[in-house]
This record gives C-alpha cells, sequence and structure tokens, in this order.
C-alpha cells in the first residue's frame, strides 16, 4: 500500500516520491484518476500572485461503478466540511462509507472509504481550505493518472526555497507592527514584521512536523495577507504528519500480524463465526431433546 497526498499551497508527494514538491495548481485539477474514483480540485492564489501560492478551495471525489457510471460523490467548498457522501444508486452506499467512528470526534477531518479498492482518503479542512490524503495499493496507483501520480508539470513547479529567501528578506526589512490575535487569551498582540521568520520558524520546528520546509513556505506566504492564521498554519503539517504516520503504521502492523500468521507455513487459526456458534449450540440443544425423547418413548413403551 502506498500514501499519496496533497497540503498546503499544493505541497504534492506523489506516487513513489519522498519529498514533496510544490505547485502552482490554479483553477480545476485532476489530482487522481482511475476507473474507481477521482479526485479533482480547484486553486486559488492565497496573498500575492507574485509569490505563486496556492491552495484548494474546493474538492470533490466521484466515485465510479464498472460500467464507468458516477455512483456516488463527496463534494466539499466554501470552508465546510460535509459528514454525508451523495449516493446516486442503491448498491453504493455498500460500496463507499465514511468511517463514521471519526467523523463526530473531529469536524476538520473525515475519512471515505472505498471497500473493493481498500482505499481511505482523508479529508482535511483548516481555515478555508483543503488537503487530503490516499492511501491504496500500488496496483491501482499504477494504473492511474493526475498530479499525485505524474507529480507536477515541469513548467509548474515553484522554487520553494528562492521565495522562502525572499520572503525572509522582505520582512527582514520591514519596521511595520501587525496585530495578531493570541488564540488562548483571545487577545491581540503586536509584533514587528521583521520578526515573522523567526515565529515561522519557532512553528514549524516542532517535533511532530514532518515538513518543515512546507511550512515555512505556507506561513511566510500567508502572513502577507493574515498574520494570525500564518502562525497557526503548521496545524495543517502537523495533521498530515500524523495522519501519514498512522497510516503507514497500520499497514505495517497488518503486515506483522501476516508473517506472524502464516510463519513456518501455519494457517492463521480463524475465530468461528458468531452466528455459527450460536447455531452450533442450538443443534447441540435439540439433539439432547431428541435424545431424551426417544428415550421416554422407549421406557413408556415397555
Amino acid at each position: 500500500m502506498s500514501v499519496i497526498f496533497v497540503l498546503g499551497d499544493p505541497h504534492i508527494i506523489a506516487l513513489r516520491t519522498t519529498k514533496a514538491i510544490t505547485c502552482k495548481l490554479l483553477n480545476n485539477r485532476t489530482y487522481i484518476s482511475n476507473p474507481h474514483f477521482k479526485i479533482t480540485g480547484v486553486s486559488k492564489y492565497v496573498g500575492d500572485p507574485e509569490l505563486t501560492a496556492t491552495a484548494i478551495t474546493s474538492l470533490q471525489i466521484d466515485f465510479f461503478n464498472s460500467d464507468g457510471s458516477l455512483i456516488a460523490y463527496y463534494r466539499v467548498l466554501n470552508g465546510k466540511l460535509p459528514l454525508e457522501l451523495i449516493y446516486l444508486d442503491s448498491l453504493s452506499p455498500s460500496i463507499i462509507k465514511i468511517d463514521h467512528s471519526e467523523k463526530h470526534s473531529n469536524q476538520g477531518h473525515v475519512t471515505l472509504i472505498h471497500i473493493p479498492t481498500s482505499t481511505e482518503i482523508i479529508v482535511n479542512m483548516w481555515s478555508k481550505f483543503y488537503f487530503f490524503l490516499v492511501r491504496s495499493s500500488e496496483l491501482l496507483l499504477d494504473n492511474s493518472d493526475g498530479y499525485l501520480i505524474t507529480g507536477c508539470p515541469q513548467n509548474e513547479i515553484i522554487d520553494r526555497q528562492a521565495i522562502i529567501t525572499r520572503l525572509k528578506e522582505r520582512f527582514a526589512q520591514s519596521q511595520r507592527q501587525v496585530s495578531v490575535v493570541a488564540t488562548r487569551q483571545r487577545r491581540e498582540i503586536s509584533l514587528n514584521e521583521s520578526q515573522l521568520p523567526q515565529q515561522c520558524e519557532h512553528i514549524c520546528l516542532l517535533n511532530e512536523n514532518d515538513f518543515i520546509d512546507e511550512c515555512m513556505f505556507d506561513c511566510l506566504a500567508l502572513a502577507t495577507i493574515n498574520v494570525t492564521q500564518a502562525l497557526h498554519v503548521h496545524q495543517m503539517h502537523i495533521t498530515t504528519s500524523r495522519e501519514r504516520r498512522q497510516l503507514i503504521e497500520n499497514d505495517n502492523r497488518i503486515v506483522q500480524e501476516f508473517k506472524k500468521c502464516y510463519k513456518k507455513g501455519l494457517v492463521c487459526k480463524k475465530m468461528e463465526d458468531p452466528d455459527l456458534i450460536k447455531d452450533k449450540g442450538i443443534i447441540k440443544q435439540t439433539s439432547l431433546l431428541t435424545i431424551i425423547i426417544m428415550l421416554c418413548f422407549i421406557l413408556l413403551s415397555k
């Protein structure tokens, strides 16, 4: 199984890659497409267009049957994260599901499960932007298309480090003061713009964040229009880091259980179906009752 995803600007971890590529993907783009499902998203500029920073503002996931007909879809936009799929036929609820064990615990997180392909799609929302992860088999992904498979077109790849350097220099020379809303205290505090690079580094270097450069880019780019949001942008990167680790750990656990189970040619012992156990109990009770009746009949006939 492989985990591929989009977060932030967007930064893309495509199939068989380990480092995120930052892309300028404006308007409606296809991130992954195959005969079973398709994910498209609309991105818009975040801040100054010269910085080329963009973010996904709406997302749609379409699901298809074996004939290629649309059987269900999930759509997010306007800073909302619906907790229900739109089903278009009677069979689709048994094929595509929302993980109801998670959906009520985190309003910024929804997990969709496509059962026939064992695919998980985790959709997250931060502020009014969306980011997502896809966990699926490499066989299916090898037969898919879209930016999560092919990566960014060369002419749309952003030089992330160059823009980070430019923004650091820009803020370092600023004499302006900006107001930041402190979340816990619910009050505004003043901050010199020249301090923003250090503030971004502070939040992006937290231990749980696997995407430091991507976080720095997003923080500095967003700070050009909304400093308060910028200084909380690391939440998106930490969420993605945790979710990716969890998906990978789940796969590793399943593989280890499989290896233990089949080690030295031993076949895993299956637990009996509770219904079968119940049926066996009924059969035993019925057999005992039959024997008692027969004994009574024999005794009475003597």
